[in-house]
């Protein structure tokens, strides 16, 4: 071949090979012609409405106007493609949480549409004639016959005949009395509960004799606490109930162990003064009262102790009446009735010539005088 025929053909090569690529840009087909650019781009997966590729089938959650339901990529629907403007039902017929005005889109399957939302909402088993009344749990449902084993109020053939039932009484209701009774129930209650708190608080107090080198209660520190405590409650009780005569009693031999004897001959004289009985044969039993003495039988060692301490009190104080009266006391509880007799009588002289003797206190030394005569 000659030299020019290869260099013909050697240019004739090189300008198909560099022509390939530029026809390629340049060639137009009639899909290119009426394609669009959108078509494949972005909106076209994400939910245009007129961009949708027919390449792949997006989800169309985010469309105008489709519901997830409707969708083809949840596994339990089926491969039929259902169509945006389906049978719709508005929120009012499904009776389903939502807004008023935005109805429901249900598929068409040919079926009835609000008995599987029915289903779905739960209504169907709401409506059930096997379910209970709201707030009766499934276990106590009534059978068919319960009808037979419930009481049935006592009729007559007159109430038989008209199918009437007979009313029932109406229930018994206690009467309430006036403010005025009621707070006076309320006071009673309030200082029955502080005598019995007093009485407690003074039988804890009186467990255990002082020891008369210290003053103390060796075994029973809190003693002395308990006793003033006591006090507060019985005052409570003798200022407020004017019958009680045990609280001035027991407050009386509470102020003679505080080593206070002023108080509790004042004490002792109110106690005679509510109840004149104090001086016999029955107030001489207040053992009970103390808590060293376990059986009813036994006398207190407290009590004993207490009145040998101021036995000779009236001794001390020569001039007073008063401590004449509380040592004659004394000496009538020890059952030394001679020696109780002899002050009382001294004390009386005493009190008739003083105009500033307490109330009650002749009184007092008199039933101390005729006292197991």
């Amino acid at each position: 071949m000659p030299p020019s025929r290869w260099v013909l053909l050697a240019t004739g090569w090189a300008l198909v090979v560099c022509a390939a690529p530029a026809t390629a840009q340049h060639a137009r087909t009639i899909n290119d012609m009426v394609s669009r650019p959108s078509s494949r781009g972005p909106s076209a997966y994400i939910g245009g409405r007129f961009t949708r590729g027919r390449q792949m089938d997006p989800l169309r959650a985010p469309r105008q106007d489709v519901a997830l339901l409707g969708q083809n990529r949840f596994q339990f629907k089926g491969t039929r493609r259902v169509s945006p403007y389906a049978k719709s039902m508005s929120v009012l017929q499904t009776g389903m949480p939502g807004q008023i005005g935005g109805p429901i889109r249900m598929p068409a399957y040919g079926g009835d549409a609000g008995g599987q939302l029915a289903v779905i909402s739960g209504l169907r088993s709401a409506m059930s004639i096997g379910m209970p009344l709201p707030g009766v749990a499934p276990g106590y449902i009534p059978t068919v016959d319960a009808f037979r084993y419930t009481p049935h109020p006592n009729t007559t053939q007159f109430h038989d005949l008209f199918g009437l039932v007979p009313t029932e009484a109406p229930p018994e209701q206690k009467v309430r009395g006036t403010m005025a009774e009621r707070l006076e129930e309320r006071l009673d209650e309030r200082i029955r509960r502080a005598e019995k708190e007093g009485v407690a608080l003074f039988q804890q107090a009186t467990i255990q004799l002082r020891d008369p080198r210290t003053g103390r209660y060796e075994g029973c520190p809190d003693c002395e606490r308990k006793l003033a405590r006591a006090v507060q409650q019985l005052t409570l009780v003798r200022d407020l109930d004017k019958a009680s005569f045990v609280s001035p009693l027991l407050m009386a031999h509470a102020y003679l162990e505080q080593e206070r004897p002023g108080m509790a001959i004042d004490s002792m004289l109110r106690a005679y003064e509510r109840n004149p009985d104090l001086l016999s044969a029955e107030g001489e039993a207040i053992d009970g009262y103390f808590g060293d003495v376990q059986d009813d039988a036994d006398r207190s060692a407290f009590l004993q102790a207490q009145m040998r301490r101021y036995a000779r009190i009236g001794t001390l104080n020569p001039t007073s009446p008063e401590a004449l009266a509380m040592e004659a006391y004394c000496a009538w509880r020890l059952r030394d009735f001679i020696h109780a007799r002899q002050v009382a009588e001294r004390a009386s002289e005493m009190a008739r010539s003083r105009e500033d003797a307490r109330a009650g206190l002749l009184d007092f030394l008199a039933a101390l005088q005729v006292s197991h005569e």
